[in-house]
């Protein structure tokens, strides 16, 4: 856990100085790279999922080599290489191209698996730093809660979904200016990576509202008949690609969520009180992310109450990232600065949150280096 505190101190730093000089790339450029490596340069081991990605990294590897040299293996061939784990051909064209094309371009670059988890980490970090300059009030208060609230690593441990997520963070000024079109086209751009993502476009109506009681309880009861119906969805998901079993209904996992549930709905609770203290002429932003901050919570009330799989609560990261910038928002509201105590409590609070979440929660630690990278044979398969 030390090796990322240490990150974080490294990224927040860096960040800072860009921002007391504006206008320096170089600034900016060093802070990116710090992001971005971090990420691209971990070991296999390092995030639930990566293992799987670097094995289907692998498996296509193969195939655009026998490809080359004409090589057709007949299913009982007993020189034929094993079965690895990998993307079906449905789900590299027709499902989620975008992916399958980031990794073909990952294996123009390098065969070993760094390339296609830089890559990532390359389109994460763009789109989110684009995302705060864009939007954000206070870029550097959004970017420490981009980190500790465990945006950051999300895509450690889900790097398609993770993709979708730091592009749908584009769509939030259009969002903010009622910009139909252009959201609904940013959205579908972030679907070439992970479909769920399509679920935003009919809660642009609900977001672009003016908050009000009724505006909570419509997103309340409408996203709570959705999770709710999640398993029957799940069941016709599954009819389509196998994959999707993973968010099968399932008495193991229930209630192993319920500290991620407690923290988001305290959190929500928060921003709704605070909202009585935000300057008139903010309220339209700070409407749009509350509104997303509601949805995120009542995924997690949801799935916790019903005993869903808790990797169900994934669907909640794409408005998760409201909390990145409804704390900006408080930190530059005009009508009332934030007290010296409420300040502390954020930062403790939020590097005390990071220690559970990627210690506890999120499978992180211990974090590893890439040492494949300088091998002689440059493996590319782990796990």
């Amino acid at each position: 856990m030390f090796t990322y505190y240490i990150f974080l101190i490294l990224a927040i730093g860096a960040y800072a100085i860009y921002t007391k000089n504006y206008g320096n790339k170089s600034l900016l450029t060093i802070a990116a790279l710090i992001l971005i490596l971090f990420a691209g340069l971990r070991d296999a081991s390092v995030g639930t999922d990566t293992g799987s990605y670097t094995r289907g990294y692998a498996n296509m590897k193969i195939e655009e080599d026998e490809k080359g040299l004409n090589i057709v293996y007949d299913k009982d061939d007993p020189l034929a290489p094993p079965e690895m784990d990998g993307d079906s051909f449905w789900e590299k064209i027709q499902d989620e191209p975008g992916f399958y094309y980031l990794k073909l371009l990952g294996l123009a670059i390098s065969d070993n698996y760094a390339a296609l988890l830089t890559l990532v980490a390359l389109v994460v970090t763009c789109c989110f730093l684009a995302s705060l300059r864009l939007t954000s009030q206070n870029e550097l208060v959004s970017l420490f809660v981009f980190i500790t609230l465990g945006l950051y690593t999300f895509s450690f441990n889900a790097e398609r979904q993770g993709i979708a997520v730091a592009i749908y963070s584009l769509s939030l000024p259009f969002l903010i200016k009622k910009k139909l079109l252009p959201y609904c086209g940013i959205v579908l751009l972030a679907a070439l990576f992970h479909k769920t993502i399509i679920v935003a476009l009919p809660l642009y109506f609900l977001f672009t509202m003016k908050f009000s009681w009724k505006s909570a309880i419509m997103i309340i009861v409408g996203v709570a008949i959705v999770t709710a119906l999640m398993p029957r969805l799940v069941d016709f998901g599954t009819s389509l690609e196998d994959r999707y079993q993973l968010y099968v209904f399932t008495d193991e996992t229930a209630g192993r969520g319920l500290l991620l549930t407690a923290f988001y709905a305290l959190l929500t609770v928060f921003f709704i009180w605070q909202r009585q203290y935000m300057d008139e002429r903010l309220l339209y932003r700070y409407d749009v992310f509350l509104h997303m901050m509601i949805c995120a919570a009542i995924i997690f009330l949801v799935v916790s109450a019903m005993g869903l799989y808790v990797e169900v609560n994934r669907f909640a990261a794409y408005f998760q990232i409201a909390a990145i910038f409804l704390w900006a928002e408080l930190f530059a509201n005009p009508k009332r600065k934030l007290r010296w105590d409420v300040i502390a409590i954020f930062i403790i609070g939020h590097l005390i949150y990071f220690y559970i979440f990627t210690d506890r929660m999120a499978g992180l630690t211990p974090f590893e280096w890439n040492t494949t990278l300088f091998a002689a044979d440059s493996p590319f398969v782990t796990q």
